[in-house]
């Protein structure tokens, strides 16, 4: 397998309204390597759930090259995870026929289904809510099973569209830790969009941050603190000053 696992070449993207073209994406590109976390920000109506789209095989109305693992995206595949800002659960499947879904489609026993859905609700502490159903469950239960749901499915690469967005403050915090923790067993490339710069910085390797009218890639940043990360390197003072210059890059 390559050490980049995904790479995108000189994308654009327009679409028409009317007589009129919109261009949406110009000049995306970047690589992604193996385990590595990627996070975009930006400002509203940049881009960036677009591109995700694009990498996800959801949207193939671009020009340029995306290629995952050496071959071109034509199209959504199970070894590339989607979780959207809202948990996109079947509400008439209970918490453990959600996150066993997509085994039940490859045909795994019914035995090895179980085992490996038992294990991933213990993942994401959610042990006495299986034969819950999804309106039962609050916002951040909600899109712990959408977590476990993706890597159940082993992919090698997670999108993640806003995903923790609508949750209130702590529970934010509690899934930031969780996606830290998964990211640890599993290593799983992750593309994380946000608008949350604290959390771009403490789950990332890199920082993607992008403009709008076009949406263009203007800075990549490297994030190096160590690994395992934790919430209360949110004081530090290189993280404050990360914070800072991502800050002034959105603003003026």
């Amino acid at each position: 397998m390559e050490e980049k696992i995904l790479k995108i070449d000189n994308v654009n993207l327009s679409y028409k309204n009317g007589e009129k073209e919109k261009e949406v994406l110009k000049d995306i590109s970047f690589d992604i390597k193996n385990g590595e976390i990627v996070s975009i920000i930006g400002p509203s109506g940049c881009g960036k759930s677009t591109l995700l789209g694009a990498i996800g095989g959801i949207n193939n109305n671009y020009e340029g090259s995306i290629i995952f693992n050496g071959q071109k995206i034509k199209g959504p595949s199970s070894n590339r995870g989607y979780i959207f800002q809202e948990a996109a659960l079947f509400d008439w499947l209970t918490v453990e026929e959600n996150i066993g879904y997509g085994l039940r489609l490859k045909k795994i026993s019914k035995d090895e289904i179980k085992k490996l859905t038992s294990e991933y609700i213990k993942e994401i502490d959610l042990e006495g809510y299986e034969d819950y159903y999804p309106n039962k469950l609050s916002g951040g239960m909600k899109q712990r099973v959408s977590l476990a749901r993706s890597l159940i499915m082993n992919p090698e690469l997670l999108l993640m569209d806003e995903p923790f967005s609508a949750l209130d403050y702590q529970t934010r915090i509690e899934m930031q830790g969780l996606t830290m923790r998964l990211w640890e067993n599993y290593k799983p490339s992750i593309v994380f969009v946000t608008h949350d710069i604290e959390e771009a910085i403490l789950l990332s390797d890199k920082v993607m941050v992008m403009s709008k009218n076009p949406g263009r890639i203007i800075e990549i940043i490297d994030i190096k603190f160590k690994r395992p990360r934790k919430i209360d390197l949110i004081s530090d003072i290189e993280f404050v000053n990360i914070k800072k210059k991502l800050l002034k890059m959105l603003i003026f």
